[in-house]
Parts: structure tokens; sequence; C-alpha cells
């Protein structure tokens, strides 16, 4: 094979993965025409400050997607349509948006304030275990020294919180 005959054979591979390349690139462009986004910000009502972690939610395609540190949050290639959305927040009242339209080629731009949850919890009952407030139970306080005189050193035994209070224990 010659120099003529290998140039024009890699040139039309060339070609070849050219017209490949520009077709896979019309083919996503035509993609992204067909759908359309909903990007948009949670903010507190009274403060007007962006919501970071809020969990925004698109119904009828069942995905949530999580607000970023600015409350802001995108839904990408989704079909036109009719679309709800629900937006929740510990501490905060759950919001839902309904009959959003979605059109080829558009991004929708929302934003929602939320409002605090001002509801009480009910009532928490804290419960101490048994033998916790019973002050000859041992606290496992151990001390060690050095017997510099040769003998060994005895280790020191475990001391209650009234033989400390009553300074029986070293």
């Amino acid at each position: 094979m010659s120099y003529d005959e290998t140039f024009h054979m890699g040139a039309l591979g060339l070609r070849i993965k050219s017209i490949i390349f520009l077709t896979l690139l019309i083919a996503t462009k035509l993609q992204a025409q067909e759908t359309g986004n909903i990007k948009g910000k949670i903010v507190e009502q009274i403060t007007k400050q962006p919501i970071a972690g809020a969990t925004v939610t698109l119904k009828e395609k069942q995905v949530s997607v999580i607000t970023d540190s600015s409350g802001i949050y995108i839904f990408s290639n989704i079909p036109p349509g009719s679309y709800s959305i629900t937006i929740s927040y510990v501490g905060f009242q759950e919001k839902r948006l309904n009959e959003i339209t979605i059109l080829r080629a558009k991004t929708n731009y929302i934003e929602t304030e939320l409002l605090e949850n001002n509801e009480n919890l009910g009532e928490v009952v804290v419960k101490a275990f048994k033998g916790e407030n019973n002050p000859m139970v041992p606290v496992s306080s151990y001390s060690f020294s050095r017997d510099w005189g040769g003998a060994p050193a005895k280790p020191a035994r475990a001391c209650s919180a009234e033989e400390r209070i009553l300074g029986f224990c070293n």
C-alpha cells in the first residue's frame, strides 16, 4: 500500500468519525430542545434567608433533589407537561406547588417561601436508670503512684462519691 493510499484511508476514517460525532451532537441538542427545566430557590418567609438542605420532590417523576447552600435546586430534562412539586424541611411547614407547566427548551424559575412550623412537640419524659442516683455506686476512679523506696506500690481502690465528699478517699 502506497503513502497516498494510506493517507486516503486515514482521511476517510477521520471523515467517518467526524460524521458520527456531529450526528450524536445534533441528536443531543434535539433531545435537549424536547425537554424543559425547573430551577428554583427556597427562602425562609420571615427573614428571606435561603434554606439549604430542603428536599424538593417532583411528584410525577418521583425524583427528589436537595437545595444547595444558596437554597437553589434544579430539575433538568423534564418532558413537557404539567407537574407538582413538594418542598419540605425540618422545622418548616411543607409546601406543595401544583400545575407547573413545562415547555420545550424553557426553564421555569420558581422562588418559594417556607413558613416556620410553630407547633409544639409533645411531652418529653426523662427517666433515670436504677442505681444512678445512689452515692454508694463507685465512680471507677483509680490513681497510680510510684514508690521510690523500692517497695512495690499498691493500687488505689475505687472510691464512691460519698467517700470522696467526706474525705475518706485519697
